[in-house]
């Protein structure tokens, strides 16, 4: 079931997903393998990454072919 995947852990910081029981110091896991197709959907949680050293987990909202993330708070 792992085959192939690139997993990434990413420890949390903030509390600006504390909505969602994600809270500081948590830790994540994502699959940020190039054959991962997923497409996320209005509303979804995503890793934006920020630069080359830092990301951010938010909500993604999309309208039209723009997408935006958010706080929960």
């Amino acid at each position: 079931m792992l085959k192939n995947k690139k997993l990434i852990g990413l420890r949390i910081k903030g509390d600006s997903m504390i909505d969602d029981s994600i809270e500081d110091g948590d830790v994540i896991i994502i699959d940020s393998s190039k054959n991962n197709s997923y497409k996320p959907k209005q509303g979804d949680m995503v890793v934006a990454r920020l630069d080359e050293d830092s990301a951010t987990l938010k909500r993604i909202y999309i309208k039209g072919n723009k997408f935006y993330v958010r706080r929960n708070r």
